[in-house]
């Protein structure tokens, strides 16, 4: 039937998020706005017969090289991982039970559900019951009972359970492929640094076209030079003003921070959430599995009006008879085996509920938090509560079990106590957490007091603990002031990260179907590749070696990428600024621009292009402060700013010694450089072996390359009266480019180590 099926193309193909081609890489790296505008200038140059001023070309095609490069090696490290964490599906074929690829299903498939799947097409129950979360698709959070003869919806996921679904619809007809993936395609994190450069683009399309075609028009109409002078100066003044390599390098820092991860077993699935981790300020935990090892022990066992020996046989026949899976459960049939008896019914553990139950000959046992199966004795186990320890009861009845509600108030029979093991990589990763300024808020659904004694024994420094079983009222005041919450809904877990939201960037990491909602909503989100498919598949990143620890390598990425790229930013926007207040001043004032694109790339390369991309890859690891575009203003502004003084004093002190046009050019191209340099300097400041020697390499390149090409350059000799003139302007440069920053401007310079 499979085969037949297959044939008929009745196959599921899924379509789910995936990384671009290679094609389309090299497509968006090389045809861009900026890029098709160089491309232009460049054949204006070369038309007019000047092909030395199209070396430019050679700075943008090496850009589009790294950016291609460094992205296709983010693709194909990501398309590696994926694999790890494909979709799978458990089929039945041939009479037996078979793990298969989700893109391998086939109409009439029959698939087993467990607890913590989510449904990959769209179905109708055949056998066995559960409880399914459709919050995904409808935004209603409450769980939905299913038997045999319900329809299952592609997208939900099962909460409680199990059972085995016929399949109905795949492909484009699932509920799943219509709606899910669409939802997930077109919500991206929100990404500052990207608002920012399309802001920055847009202003470039406005500007740029006006003040070249005036300058070029100036010059025409008022000069006595040749055409191809003119287009030549007006390339220069035009490629000046392009912060081209500025996109490229954003989207390198990036993939190369993609490409990191990687390699530390990190799946990154959205590109642009590094950014947002750079800005995470609380880190949202779920106890278990994170902090914990997602692993219980059972440490001790209190019976209750029967002898040790039958409660411990119950425990035994819970563990035994229940379907539940989970991490308790395992505890218990470590420590009780030998369970006896036949299930006739059960109800299965949910996190709503807070226990489970399983019916047999002699009537029902029920498992589960005391307050829920025995309210008002919570004061006797406190003491274990403040220990860390978490306290279940066992209760039996003698009534079978109707729905999945308590008819009755069972009978207890034992206290079993619990404790969760740590990882031993919890403590020191909470302390790297803290130097770098996240706070931690912990997450649990057991007993708040029982959760805070746990985060304690791992390192939290706890500014008080709430339980959330009697509400949510005052929620926002609560979140800020608390560290540890306990007896907490998927519901409550998704409001508490909400109000958190509404003064911090939150981070979210979790591995179970109850962390899905608090997931979805986190302006970040991190699972486990151990944990569920549905935390997984609503997740930006999961860690594959589902350890916690991984998370420092992720926020310091983030930071790395983030102020790398502000940084750098500052550096390409200072040259977009000053040339294009240099254009301006100079279509209204009777003078000649100084430039040539030739020049130019002599100045960017040596003081933006190289610098930008080896400060761009440099580990960083400071806390992100204000936003982008105001700490890329504050750097870019005073750099502008005293480029376009060095230029002005060079073009206004040449015309006022009697200096020729091409004594002047070479003046304003040696003061540019130096003023250059001396940004530079600052911007790799506090300086380390690497800083200072890219700074000092940058110098000697361009000095070097200035004096040794100085006929390519279409530069002239200097002599001692202007070697002193150049040598004053460069020191004034060093003394005065604090100052001219000012406090906050000095600030920002000296945030990169």
């Amino acid at each position: 039937m499979v085969a037949q099926r297959i044939r008929e193309g009745r196959v599921n193909r899924y379509t789910g998020v995936k990384t671009r081609s290679v094609g389309e890489i090299v497509f968006h790296n090389v045809i861009n706005l900026f890029n098709v505008a160089n491309i232009l200038l460049a054949l204006l140059v070369i038309l007019v017969g000047s092909v030395k001023n199209a070396l430019f070309m050679g700075v943008v095609i090496s850009n589009s090289l790294m950016g291609i490069i460094q992205e296709i090696k983010a693709k194909r490290e990501t398309d590696k991982l994926s694999l790890l964490v494909a979709k799978k599906a458990r089929a039945l074929r041939s009479g037996r039970e078979t793990e298969i690829d989700i893109q391998d299903i086939v109409i009439d498939d029959v698939l087993h559900l467990c607890s913590g799947d989510q449904i990959p097409v769209d179905g109708m129950v055949v056998r066995g019951e559960c409880e399914v979360n459709e919050a995904l698709l409808t935004g209603e959070a409450e769980p939905r009972l299913v038997n045999v003869g319900c329809n299952l919806l592609s997208g939900s996921f099962l909460v409680a359970g199990e059972c085995w679904m016929q399949v109905t619809a795949i492909r484009g007809d699932a509920y799943a492929a219509r709606i899910t993936d669409r939802a997930k395609v077109t919500k991206k994190p929100n990404s500052e640094i990207q608002k920012t450069l399309n802001l920055i683009l847009k202003i470039a399309l406005c500007v740029i076209p006006v003040l070249g075609g005036a300058l070029f028009l100036k010059q025409y109409l008022n000069g006595d030079g040749s055409l191809g002078e003119y287009v030549v100066t007006t390339v220069a003044a035009v490629i000046g003003m392009i912060p081209s390599g500025l996109v490229l390098l954003s989207t390198m820092v990036l993939c190369v921070g993609v490409l990191r991860l990687a390699r530390k077993r990190t799946l990154v699935q959205e590109y642009a959430c590094i950014e947002t981790l750079a800005r995470v300020d609380v880190l949202c935990l779920d106890k278990t599995g994170t902090i914990t090892q997602g692993t219980m022990r059972c440490v001790e066992l209190i019976p209750q009006g029967v002898d040790e020996g039958e409660a411990r046989q119950m425990a035994a026949d819970f563990a035994h008879l229940s379907e539940d899976d989970n991490a308790t459960l395992q505890a218990i049939r470590v420590a009780f085996p030998g369970g006896m008896g036949e299930k006739t019914g059960q109800i299965p553990f949910s996190s709503r509920r807070k226990f489970s139950a399983v019916e047999y000959a002699g009537g029902s046992l029920y498992l589960g938090a005391g307050e829920v199966l025995c309210p008002g004795e919570g004061e006797k186990w406190k003491v274990y509560y403040a220990q860390g320890k978490r306290v279940l009861v066992l209760c039996r009845s003698s009534a079978p079990l109707t729905g999945y509600s308590l008819t009755e108030k069972p009978v207890p029979v034992a206290t079993l106590i619990l404790e969760d093991v740590i990882r031993d990589t919890a403590p020191d990763t909470l302390a790297a957490f803290r130097r770098d300024g996240v706070e931690i808020k912990v997450i649990s659904g057991d007993q708040a007091d029982s959760v805070s004694a746990v985060a304690k024994r791992a390192g939290v420094e706890s500014k008080g603990c709430v339980d959330l079983a009697g509400g949510r009222e005052n929620l926002e005041r609560l979140a800020e002031e608390n560290t540890v919450f306990g007896r907490v809904s998927p519901e409550d877990k998704f409001e508490l990260v909400r109000a958190l939201k509404k003064n911090h960037t939150v981070a979210m990491v979790g591995d179970g179907v109850n962390d899905v909602l608090a997931l979805r909503e986190a302006d970040c989100s991190v699972a486990m590749a151990a944990g569920s498919e549905a935390a997984r598949n609503v997740s930006q990143i999961v860690l594959l070696d589902s350890d916690f620890a991984g998370m420092v390598d992720v926020v310091a990425e983030g930071r790395r990428a983030i102020n790398n790229v502000e940084r750098s930013s500052a550096l390409y926007l200072g040259k977009t600024v000053y040339t294009a207040l240099l254009t301006l001043i100079l279509i209204f004032a009777a003078d000649f621009y100084p430039f040539q694109p030739v020049q130019m790339t002599l100045i960017s390369v040596f003081t933006i292009g190289v610098p930008s991309v080896i400060l761009g890859l440099e580990p960083n690891r400071d806390r992100i402060r204000g936003r982008f575009i105001e700490n890329v203003a504050r750097k870019a502004l005073p750099a502008a700013v005293l480029l376009l003084a060095n230029i002005l004093t060079a073009i206004l002190l040449g015309g006022a010694l009697g200096y020729t046009d091409a004594l002047r050019s070479t003046m304003t191209v040696f003061a540019a450089g130096g003023a250059g340099l001396t940004i530079l300097f600052y911007t790799a400041m506090p300086m380390n072996w690497l800083r200072g020697g890219l700074t000092l390499a940058m110098g000697v390149g361009f000095y070097g390359c200035a004096i040794l090409l100085r006929d390519f350059l279409s530069l002239t000799p200097l002599g001692i009266q202007e070697l002193v003139i150049l040598g004053s302007m460069l020191t004034l440069s060093v003394v005065l480019f604090p100052a001219l920053s000012g406090p906050m401007g000095k600030r920002s310079l000296h945030n990169n180590e």
